[in-house]
């Protein structure tokens, strides 16, 4: 009875050491696998999934469609009197006609809406909205957007661009992403800006 009381208790252990093996393995596979082959189109095809260095611009081959929808760009700006203009100006330069800018001042305590207004001398299609305080239960820049998308949907746009105030639109990157959204019949694309890297760090850990 010892001799099988010991045999099984050998063997138990043996079997959740070769489990706790067999586990750590097939984790350790995983993440290799993820690291060094998943959505590497140089191996298996597709686009990257790790990669930081993704360029809408080098993907897009689609050739541009005839584009005769609204679209409307909704900015959302709070304390934005150092970098709003720049985003006015590289949306204007996108030279798409049939396009309006809705900024929602989100109570700055700035010279925002001054700027957004002044710049109505260069571009007459931009509205600025005076932000709502607040309400309860609600973040910030969430109930700033819902606000312009209220009002932007009386007018039946076809098309929303959602922007932060300090981005700079590369010229012609509108129309190359609703070409892209008519030819895939995509509901929404999403691309993250080209961050300002300086340091070393910064370029080594920001994407």
């Amino acid at each position: 009875m010892d001799c099988k009381k010991n045999f099984k208790l050998v063997f138990s252990k043996y079997l959740s050491m070769n489990i706790f093996l067999i586990i750590s393995y097939l984790s350790l596979f995983i993440w290799l696998y993820l690291l060094l082959l998943h959505g590497r189109s140089s191996i298996l095809g597709g686009y990257f999934f790790w990669s930081n260095n993704i360029i809408f611009e080098k993907l897009f081959k689609t050739k541009k469609l005839t584009i005769n929808g609204r679209i409307c760009v909704i900015i959302p700006a709070r304390n934005e009197e150092k970098t709003i203009l720049k985003t006015l100006f590289s949306i204007k330069d996108q030279g798409y006609k049939n396009l309006e800018i809705i900024v929602i001042n989100d109570n700055s305590s700035d010279q925002t809406a001054v700027i957004v207004n002044d710049f109505k001398k260069d571009f007459k299609k931009i509205t600025l909205i005076n932000g709502k305080k607040l309400p309860r239960n609600w973040a910030g820049k969430t109930w700033a957007l819902k606000q312009a998308v209220d009002y932007a949907n009386k007018k039946k746009f076809t098309y929303y661009m959602f922007v932060d105030s300090d981005i700079i639109v590369k010229k012609g990157l509108l129309i190359n992403i609703v070409s892209f959204i008519q030819e895939k019949n995509y509901l929404m694309v999403s691309l993250m800006a080209k961050l300002n890297c300086h340091s070393n760090w910064e370029k080594f850990l920001i994407p």
